[in-house]
């Protein structure tokens, strides 16, 4: 009798950590389908890529865990089930068993996690980056501008996404945010980036010629959507931004290479004074459109 109701618990405990490991799944997918009373689709706001990819991972990372306590309960409850129900088994081989399973299981899970909190790190940095660039831009918009943010394209390099689109006066702006962390042991003077016009010049790491390529990129391709949508050319003019860091250009072109404070008023700089007026309002109305058709996407 007392060897049956050992049995009986430790299945329970086993039963009942699986029922709320699912219960718990379930209830955070309901939770993801959940609408609101409006199906209107909203914006996107900076970030707004990044910032789906740190929930992912963050449901990912709470799943990683939960799964990994359920398989905690089960790997070291069934050495104990098996002796309940076997009583000459060994219980050294038994437990032995158990527990190495159960290190490698945990050394897994918390690589992992590990893993995962890295990578929402990283993301992190990025979606705040683009975040401080945003409101750089916001403060400078001149009247009747209009700033949209994470547009989705795609072309022959594959997905890719533009943190940010100005519309202004004299054309649009595409404004690429680059954003990395600062060497702890280097002094405030050290922490620079410089532009010489061709490829961008880190401390301690390689010459970068990838962003100013994306940038290119992103600005022929906003060119070409545009003068299939809107049936016009439209100038597009291209911005680095680099939140954090000192901004050396000894070049000044296409693209600006700014910080992140610097971004507002480069836009600014690049699309002409504020009473500029190359393009007419039914002009910016039908590129503004064009933009929304891409980046409203977002679910209330």
């Amino acid at each position: 009798m007392p060897n049956l109701l050992g049995i009986v618990f430790v299945l329970a405990v086993m039963v009942g950590a699986a029922a709320i490991a699912v219960f718990l799944f379930r209830r955070q997918k309901a939770a993801r389908k959940l609408k609101p009373f409006q199906e209107d689709k909203l914006l996107r706001g900076p970030g707004e890529s990044l910032r789906r990819r740190v929930e992912e991972l963050s449901e990912e990372f709470a799943n990683t865990i939960l799964l990994g306590s359920a398989l905690t309960a089960a790997v070291l409850g069934v050495p104990a089930l098996v002796l309940k129900a076997f009583p000459n088994a060994n219980p050294y081989l038994l437990f032995g068993s158990g527990i190495t399973l159960f290190l490698a299981g945990a050394i897994v899970m918390i690589k992992r996690s590990v893993g995962l909190l890295d990578r929402r790190a990283n993301l992190r940095l990025g979606y705040i980056g683009e975040r401080l660039v945003a409101e750089s831009i916001e403060a400078r918009l001149a009247s009747g501008w209009r700033l949209f943010h994470d547009i989705p394209i795609s072309g022959e390099w594959g997905e890719a996404n533009i943190d940010h689109v100005v519309v202004g006066g004299t054309g649009v702006a595409v404004v690429e945010t680059k954003m990395r962390s600062k060497p702890s042991d280097k002094e405030a003077w050290e922490n620079r980036v410089r532009f010489d016009g061709k490829v961008l010049l880190w401390p301690r790491c390689p010459n970068d010629s990838k962003t100013l390529w994306q940038v290119k990129k992103n600005a022929e391709w906003i060119g070409d959507y545009l003068q299939r949508e809107c049936g016009f050319s439209v100038s597009v003019k291209q911005v680095i931004a680099i939140p954090g860091w000192n901004v050396e250009e000894t070049v000044l072109g296409q693209p600006r290479v700014v910080s992140g404070k610097g971004a507002g008023d480069a836009v600014v700089q690049a699309l002409g004074a504020d009473n500029a007026t190359t393009l007419s309002t039914d002009q910016r109305n039908r590129i503004c459109l064009a933009l929304e058709a891409l980046c409203r996407d977002v679910d209330v």
